[in-house]
């Protein structure tokens, strides 16, 4: 049986050590954690999993640029 909060510890305990990976590598071990029988009706918790994982990766970019400017000033 699919755990989705167990899923969810899962993928943010990944993205903490591989924060700098793509979001098709989150993809991938997202679909590893999800059995076959449940990925149709848990496709949406990828999907939205994708989506937070580039909020992270915008929010990251966003800081790094603007300590940049920080320290050009």
């Amino acid at each position: 049986m699919f755990d989705k909060n167990d899923f969810k510890k899962s993928v943010k305990s990944w993205i903490e050590k591989n924060g700098e990976s793509s979001s098709k590598q989150l993809e991938t071990y997202c679909l590893s954690l999800i059995p076959s029988s449940d990925l149709r009706k848990n496709r949406w918790l990828i999907d939205q999993t994708l989506s937070w994982f580039q909020y992270i990766q915008d929010q990251r970019s966003a800081t790094r640029a603007s300590r940049q400017l920080e320290m050009m000033q």
